[in-house]
């Protein structure tokens, strides 16, 4: 029977579980109330209301799409009948298909409005345009399609960039390009148009022997929600904004873009780009001097990517940094009952609960003592708006993903000087020094310097790992195949798809992302034929990491000597 005390306990805490829902129902309401009025602000001042309404009502229809879309992975993991995971399937298909809609609806909103907060850095375009190429030639492995890429030297080295919206333009332009070849060629070609001080005009063409665009309908193919036809549309669907915003993104970077094509022989999509070259300055700094922010000494890390995981929890085993982790908002909800923290990384979008309602909800948990920590968020989305949004909800900061050392460090250097960062200020971004040791371009190097940063000890042990290991797991795979052992093969998929990016091949943990989902359906001949594909792929680029290890061995046996 229940004492008193514990049910005056029960009764406060209950209460304080509906303070916070009025809250998170309070700042919802007052969320949409801003948006309304911002609405009848533009309608009077005759602005553009429709695509101000297509925007607010885009983020209203996205959060229910995301709790479908969470709800059907949730499925995946369950045991369903052949008519089950088909039904899955096109639920799944629908969603994506107006997800796809929702998130370009969005992305063009904020362009055309101006706020896109470029997070630029000193990266080999090269390498960026090679990773994308990469991920597309995997993707459409089974099709008739060979990808070639062209690109003058010259265009090596860094430019000063924002890589996610270099990505967006050749994810974009290829994503459509494939869509309407079906089988033949797609070839990307890069130069150097004119090369000043620091400013450098490049230029890259698309060409694809797909379908073509009738010569009438080439000159309104980057207009918004237009397509070459109504059969083009009603055949290959899509929503008719890609180009569109392709051409916003470019104009951005002060380029143009421009477009060639023939019925039935194919399309050439050419677009300029105006970037800055660093100057010697900015290339010849030393990097922060790494030392431990005593005045910080447990850290709550909030993020559901395993990757992104270890490479916090390295950065701060490094630094003598004490931490714990939470995959999403309950954990860490939980986790805060238990533990003092110094600092919170949050990230925006996880399962379960994100980081705007469980920051909500810890600032108004007033008897708990991490109640006014210092909160980060954590975010992979440059062209979404979302640092307003977490300001709002009471964090701190944003911290765009991926982050330097350097940027995180300046954060634990503000808290332990109390020189805290202004509220509206981007975490500065020093610009990136070459390490002694340089990843191999043939692996994706941007990924690999960016993980490790200058741990090259750390590298070379992830890399003597993966390859002590990998040919036994893969070979296992195989085994599981062969006994029709799907649970135990989808599980091991699934153990090793992040191993693969950790040697610098990303594009392969994709491809080990595609093979779990074909695993879930229980199709044997598919998996088979897919597991094949990948096992002769991943032969030829092995002997890549392989050559790698040996280099880094190699510098690390020369910095051993030189100590």
């Amino acid at each position: 029977m229940a004492t008193q005390s514990e049910g005056n306990r029960n009764f406060e805490k209950e209460i304080e579980e509906l303070r916070t829902q009025l809250e998170v129902e309070k700042r919802k309401r007052l969320e949409l109330d801003k948006e309304l009025a911002s609405f009848r602000d533009l309608t009077k001042s005759g602005g553009d209301p429709e695509k101000k309404f297509l925007a607010n009502m885009s983020h209203e229809i996205r959060n229910p799409i995301n709790a479908i879309v969470g709800l059907i992975n949730l499925l995946y993991d369950t045991k369903l009948t052949p008519e089950q995971f088909e039904y899955v399937n096109n639920i799944k298909y629908s969603a994506d298909v107006l997800m796809g809609l929702i998130s370009d609806i969005l992305d063009l909103s904020r362009i055309e409005s101006g706020r896109i907060e470029l997070n630029e850095k000193l990266i080999d375009i090269t390498e960026v345009i090679k990773a994308v190429v990469q991920t597309f030639s995997f993707k459409t492995h089974d099709q008739d399609i060979q990808f070639t890429i062209d690109l003058e030297e010259g265009l090596k080295g860094p430019f000063r960039i924002d890589p996610t919206v270099v990505n967006q333009i050749f994810l974009n332009l290829l994503r459509n390009a494939v869509k309407f070849t079906e089988k033949g060629s797609i070839k990307i070609i890069g130069k150097i148009l004119e090369s000043k001080e620091h400013d450098t005009l490049v230029q890259f063409e698309i060409t694809d022997t797909g379908i073509g665009i009738p010569k009438e309908q080439l000159s309104m193919i980057f207009d918004v929600f237009r397509q070459g036809s109504i059969e083009t549309k009603l055949k290959y669907g899509g929503t008719g904004l890609g180009l569109s915003i392709v051409k916003k993104l470019v104009s951005i970077y002060k380029g143009e873009i421009f477009v060639e094509s023939t019925v039935g022989k194919g399309s050439s999509f050419t677009f300029s780009l105006c970037l800055k070259r660093p100057d010697v300055r900015e290339t010849g700094d030393a990097n922060i001097e790494e030392k431990e922010s005593s005045g910080v000494e447990r850290i709550l890390i909030v993020e559901d990517n395993k990757i992104n995981q270890q490479y916090l929890t390295w950065l701060l085993e490094k630094w003598d940094i004490a931490y714990d982790v939470a995959n999403h908002g309950e954990e860490a909800l939980s986790l805060i009952e238990d533990h003092k923290y110094d600092l919170i990384l949050m990230d925006i979008r996880m399962p379960v609960m994100d980081g705007y309602e469980t920051t909500i909800r810890l600032r108004n948990h007033s008897m708990n003592p991490n109640s006014g920590v210092p909160i980060i968020a954590l975010t992979a989305s440059a062209l979404v708006d979302e640092k307003e949004k977490a300001l709002e909800v009471g964090m701190n900061h944003h911290l765009p993903k991926p982050f330097s050392p350097d940027q995180l460090k300046r954060i634990l250097h503000s808290l332990e000087t109390g020189e805290a960062l202004k509220e509206d200020e981007n975490i500065p971004e020093k610009p990136d020094v070459p390490a002694t040791f340089q990843f191999s371009a043939d692996l994706n190097s941007e990924f690999l310097t960016s993980f490790y940063g200058d741990d090259i000890e750390r590298a070379g042990l992830m890399f003597n790992i993966f390859l002590k290991n990998i040919d036994h797991e893969l070979s296992r795979l195989g085994k599981f195949l062969s006994d029709k052992d799907m649970e135990s093969f989808v599980a091991l998929v699934h153990k090793i798809k992040p191993n693969f990016a950790m040697v610098g091949l990303p594009e392969y943990s994709e491809s080990m992302k595609d093979l779990e989902y074909i695993g879930k359906s229980n199709d044997f001949t598919r998996s088979e034929a897919y597991l094949s594909k990948f096992l002769e792929d991943f032969s030829k680029k092995k002997p890549d990491v392989v050559l790698e290890l040996e280099r880094i061995n190699e510098f690390l046996k020369n910095r051993k000597l030189l100590s």
